[in-house]
């Protein structure tokens, strides 16, 4: 879908020459000059609608992993919309005794307790078509006739709103967020016609977001599909004259690297030189994230223990089994000063292609097996160091191995860095076309 850039804007007061002062947004498209209007989302025609809270409402002998209705949770409502990788369902019979709650086409479904602003848009393109809340969360439905349901929905990503939201719940013990509290938040809003090129605007850039994040899902579905026929040996590379190389050998990972146990710091104030020190937190998804929870010292308790470009960070303790076990590559970052915590270790090898082996099937279920039966959530350096793979005896292929995956690496990095500007773009959009 194509649509003018909105441009830099700037209303002017003809008989004074001044900027006026105005409700008018820094970004707009050039043939819309009327002022905006702040009002309640109480002063619309907006029907603030709950779920079922009476003896009806479903309970567990009531959900299914199919059926005729969805009926959402808290985990089906994200800071980014709907997610429907977990479902549950009710049948057609229990739908029908429900008197409240059940969505229409254009609806915004917005969380009202625990993580609360979460907003999701039922649009035509949600596959389900009969859903309903849970008692978590309450409907917003527009008539259409002051505020369009997906210009109010692309209002509601804007910090214009979700900062309202964090203050209502700032301090609470449990946060919620009361009928009353949804018609006191504040909007601002052009007129119609308006509305609608903004949110024809912004559905563009969303569409271009969904497709980076499908063709990053398929990559990466076909990155992993390559790994594990390489690692099974279904493909194999042959040397340069197109004979085969040796035969592959069983390797422990303790015989193809070292492991090196972090140790606990106490944080100090950030100086020039400090380390940053990677904690099991810090490791997830074969990512390392360092934009939360930041942990500085002067220097590491050791040299064994400095994080090397290259090296392996594992988070080998953590009150959450599910992040046991994972490991990201360190690439260098902070001027190369970083290390690890008490709940991490290091992996440290020159085998060309050891990277690789923590990304694999066989590696999550030996840690599966290692975690299996008990409640302690940690691992030893020892445990992962006995871990078989079956790797290539030549460094010649070892390096083609390499080569080649760190091509779809960086495949992938680049598909990353597209998606990472396409949503910088669009948060941008949102801070300055929007009141």
């Amino acid at each position: 879908m194509k649509t003018n850039t909105p441009k830099p804007n700037q209303q002017v007061c003809p008989e004074r020459g001044q900027a006026s002062r105005g409700i008018f947004p820094v970004l707009r498209f050039k043939e819309f000059t009327d002022e905006w209007q702040e009002k309640k989302l109480g002063d619309f025609n907006i029907k603030v609608i709950d779920g079922d809270r009476g003896k009806n409402y479903p309970n567990g002998n009531d959900f299914s992993d199919n059926g005729y209705c969805l009926f959402l949770n808290a985990k089906n409502v994200t800071s980014s919309g709907f997610s429907f990788s977990e479902r549950s369902f009710i049948n057609e019979q229990k739908d029908s005794e429900l008197r409240k709650g059940k969505l229409k086409e254009n609806d915004l479904v917005l969380t009202t307790r625990g993580t609360i602003g979460n907003i999701a848009f039922f649009d035509q393109n949600i596959l389900y078509k009969n859903m309903r809340i849970n008692s978590g969360m309450v409907i917003l439905r527009s008539d259409g006739a002051e505020i369009s349901p997906s210009y109010l929905y692309l209002f509601s990503k804007s910090t214009k709103l979700s900062d309202q939201i964090k203050k209502i719940s700032f301090g609470s013990a449990q946060p919620q967020l009361t009928v009353k509290d949804i018609l006191r938040l504040k909007l601002t809003v052009p007129l119609l016609t308006e509305q609608s090129k903004i949110a024809l605007f912004l559905i563009s850039v969303d569409e271009k977001i969904n497709h980076l994040e499908e063709k990053k899902r398929g990559f990466e579905k076909y990155k992993k599909g390559v790994m594990q026929a390489i690692f099974s040996q279904k493909i194999r590379f042959k040397k340069t004259d197109g004979s085969n190389y040796p035969d592959w050998e069983e390797k422990k990972l303790g015989e193809i690297g070292e492991f090196f146990r972090g140790h606990s710091y106490t944080a100090i104030n950030v100086k020039e030189d400090d380390y940053l020190v990677l904690r099991s937190n810090n490791i997830q998804n074969n990512k390392l994230l360092t934009n939360q929870e930041l942990q500085f010292v002067d220097k590491p308790f050791g040299d064994q223990i400095k994080l090397r470009k290259n090296d392996i960070a594992i988070c080998m303790a953590n009150g959450s089994k599910k992040l046991v076990g994972k490991s990201a590559v360190y690439d260098g970052s902070y001027n190369g000063h970083a290390t690890v915590g008490a709940f991490c270790s290091i992996y440290r090898s020159t085998n060309l292609i050891s990277k690789y082996l923590f990304r694999m099937p066989k590696y999550e279920q030996e840690i599966e097996l290692l975690l299996s039966g008990t409640n302690i959530n940690n691992l030893k350096n020892s445990d992962l160091a006995g871990i078989v793979f079956n790797l290539p005896k030549s460094i010649d292929e070892q390096e083609k191995i390499a080569v080649f995956l760190t091509a779809l690496d960086s495949k992938v990095d680049l598909i990353n860095k597209e998606l990472e500007q396409a949503k910088l773009f669009k948060k941008a959009l949102l801070q300055q076309m929007f009141i």
